[in-house]
């Protein structure tokens, strides 16, 4: 039979921070990301025209879908592209840095 001394003394163990790796600052690609949304944003505007033709031919539910999809991924990039500029901002006002 084995027995504890002490059982009600478990600790659990103490987590410790991951290491972030040295390349991790994607920062650099903030400004491409804002580029290429611009670029989606235009052409998904172009898109506008041609899009009551593509509904006749495959279907609304299709395009529509697609489209949102579209329009879901150049905003969702442009979000992102933002949101590096603005840690990137906040890090270089840090004192001490």
């Amino acid at each position: 039979m084995i027995t504890d001394a002490q059982p009600d003394r478990i600790t659990p163990p103490v987590p410790t921070p991951a290491q972030t790796p040295l390349g991790a600052d994607l920062t650099p690609l903030a400004l491409p990301a804002l580029g290429t949304s611009v670029v989606m944003l235009a052409l998904g505007a172009l898109a506008v025209f041609p899009l009551g033709h593509w509904m006749h031919d495959y279907g609304i539910v299709l395009v529509l879908t697609a489209y949102m999809l579209y329009i879901a991924c150049f905003t969702a990039l442009a979000a992102w592209g933002f949101t590096q500029l603005n840690h990137h901002r906040l890090d270089e006002d840090e004192p001490g840095l």
